[in-house]
């Protein structure tokens, strides 16, 4: 996969997959997982659902324990044994409810090849008949600018300097981004609070501080599906 085949495509993301799956963090994987798996929420019951993938995200951000983490698991098996009688397993919903056991599962490369299959069954089985092509290519450009939206752009390092660092340890390769205190309590607050809204807030404070990173502030700027993970949140805050 090529630079430009990351940035633009909106049928690759198994290759966007493969190329990942040796540098990704296991943080990162697993909250892709989760976003993904939200795509098919319509298709589950949502009260159940969420808290599943919130316990899933809050262990990936390393705020929820291991015993935590296997209630969770314990959870969405439960709820995907609650399907297995059903006549039925060609479903939207069976579909999903494999998508959900996926986010529960080991290994994490695995686990996302297998959620990209299920998450496209899902809206392929919705739609039906001569529209199921169609609604699966949909599904499967949206897997796509999740995977953009996690990972950035791969193949450009950056890396945020604070201003409070002295000169001689600012030197490395990449993108050079100062963040101030000010704009680093923004960022804690809107992961604190995903609270995607605020993120304007943000690329104004980065400006002020020299930042000259137009995809940075572009990202930050322009309305988008942001979720927990995202790339940009994630550089100034310093997580991986």
């Amino acid at each position: 996969m090529t630079e430009i085949d990351w940035q633009t495509t909106t049928t690759g993301a198994y290759d966007m997959q493969r190329y990942i799956r040796a540098k990704a963090s296991s943080r990162k994987l697993q909250l892709l997982l989760c976003a993904a798996c939200r795509l098919v929420l319509d298709h589950l019951p949502a009260d159940r659902i969420r808290p599943i993938l919130t316990g899933v995200e809050l262990y990936a951000e390393g705020l929820a324990t291991l015993d935590e983490f296997r209630d969770v698991q314990s959870a969405a098996q439960l709820l995907s044994q609650d399907a297995i009688g059903e006549s039925d397993q060609q479903t939207p919903r069976a579909a999903a409810l494999r998508a959900l056991r996926a986010v529960v599962s080991n290994p994490l490369d695995d686990a996302l090849h297998r959620i990209i299959v299920w998450v496209e069954s899902a809206a392929a089985r919705e739609a039906g008949g001569g529209l199921a092509r169609a609604a699966r290519g949909r599904r499967h450009a949206e897997l796509c600018h999740l995977f953009r939206e996690v990972f950035g752009n791969p193949f450009a390092s950056r890396r945020v300097v604070p201003t409070w660092m002295q000169p001689a340890d600012r030197a490395g390769p990449g993108w050079l981004i100062r963040v101030s205190e000010t704009a680093k309590g923004l960022a804690a607050g809107i992961q604190r609070d995903q609270a995607f809204d605020r993120f304007p807030l943000l690329a104004d404070a980065l400006e002020e501080e020299g930042c000259t990173d137009d995809v940075l502030l572009l990202h930050l700027r322009i309305p988008a599906q942001h979720v927990r993970g995202c790339w940009a949140l994630d550089l100034v805050l310093g997580k991986s």
